[in-house]
């Protein structure tokens, strides 16, 4: 659910941690930040996998938006990566779903 806020900016009520747990069952702040899965967003993403975990787990709404969460070589490549055994697709897909829900593409300003 979006509410404005005193600024005129939205915002929702709902946590992009919340979004992510109930539509994959993966809690994202299992990611240790361990680094293993950095290599394959080199030349493939913008950010990190590590950021995007970073991200959801603030609530940055810039995650919804970036190149790595968009990127289809990221998407196949993040199977089987994580130590924690996070679905990292899983992940990546919800943020997807979420951002076509509120109406944002890759590299649309959301703030």
């Amino acid at each position: 659910m979006a509410v404005t806020s005193q600024a005129g900016m939205k915002t929702y009520a709902v946590s992009l941690r919340s979004i992510v747990l109930s539509q994959t069952g993966q809690d994202v702040s299992k990611c240790c930040s361990c680094a293993l899965c950095e290599e394959i967003t080199e030349g493939a993403g913008d950010v990190s996998l590590s950021m995007v975990m970073q991200w959801i787990l603030v609530n940055d709404e810039r995650v919804l938006t970036c190149h790595t969460v968009w990127s289809d070589e990221v998407l196949r490549e993040a199977a089987h990566i994580c130590t924690n055994q996070l679905d990292i697709p899983a992940v990546l897909r919800a943020l997807r779903e979420e951002a076509h829900r509120r109406g944002l593409s890759e590299g649309e300003s959301n703030g």
